[in-house]
């Protein structure tokens, strides 16, 4: 989906695991190792699991935006998104999960281009379908492809 319109993405590694231990209590993770290559762990996934179950397909969908994110926006880009959002900053120390712009970015670029029906997560604010929309184009210049409406709060 990332590559159908035009959304490079670097080196990515994905691992799946049973529990949450590698995710810090989360679904997924997004980090990346010294070389630059994004290292993506999805957690809690169990063996008849597979990436048609929607939920496990938007997670892996969201971390690769966080990987797409780092690898294509610049530090004014992330500030301006932040700013757009009414967010502190992309990643503000002590902040929550839903005040965090690269958490926006992840969910509305995941919208923006999922083919499965799931909504974007309760926690993130102005995520009205016009709202996402025009957020989605803002963080990649294109416009949402897929932009699910029934996705939108």
């Amino acid at each position: 989906l990332y590559g159908d319109n035009g959304m490079d993405l670097p080196a990515v590694i994905i691992s799946f695991h049973r529990t949450k231990d590698n995710c810090q209590g989360h679904k997924g993770l997004h980090t990346v190792d010294g070389e630059g290559t994004s290292i993506i762990e999805i957690c809690d996934w169990s063996e008849k699991d597979t990436l048609r179950n929607a939920w496990r397909r938007k997670t892996v969908m969201h971390e690769l935006g966080h990987a797409w994110a780092r690898h294509n926006l610049t530090a004014e880009q992330q500030a301006e998104f932040s700013s757009s959002r009414g967010l502190e900053g992309w990643r503000p120390d002590g902040s929550e999960w839903q005040d965090r712009g690269t958490e926006h970015a992840a969910e509305i670029v995941a919208w923006g281009l999922m083919d499965t029906k799931v909504r974007v997560d309760s926690r993130i604010d102005n995520s009205g379908c016009e709202e996402l929309a025009e957020s989605f184009t803002e963080l990649t210049g294109l416009e949402a492809t897929n932009g699910l409406t029934h996705s939108c709060h």
